[in-house]
């Protein structure tokens, strides 16, 4: 038996497909495949900075991440990984501005995060 899954961004549309082969070749119930729940995310915002500042900024949170021992990752911006989560601060190569993403199992997690790095943003932003 050959089982053929074409990848697509749309998950949704692989389950589907996935399950209609199954039940019909193993009579599995549909209910048995549940949705995951999605993380708490904010929405892509960016602080509007000079092109010189952008550079500072990025280097000022990677030795923030340092010194508080955070495991982070440098590819396309600073990412922090939790447990539980992400921050991901990065500049952009296009226009003068540094864009900033959260995410968390839960809301307040979430709260948690946005409210650490964005006091460090603002307060980087004024210096």
């Amino acid at each position: 038996m050959i089982l053929k899954i074409k990848i697509n961004t749309d998950n949704r549309h692989i389950i589907t497909h996935y399950k209609s082969r199954v039940k019909k070749k193993s009579n599995i119930k549909q209910s048995s495949f549940k949705k995951e729940k999605k993380n708490e995310t904010t929405k892509k915002p960016l602080i509007i900075v000079k092109n010189y500042i952008k550079d500072v900024i990025i280097n000022r949170v990677e030795k923030y991440c340092e010194e508080k021992g955070y495991t982070y990752s440098k590819i396309d911006g600073i990412k922090v990984l939790y447990d539980d989560g992400f921050a991901l601060i990065r500049k952009s190569n296009t226009s003068p501005n540094v864009t900033y993403r959260y995410e968390a199992k839960t809301k307040e997690r979430l709260e948690e995060i946005e409210n650490e790095f964005n006091n460090l943003l603002n307060k980087l932003k004024k210096e």
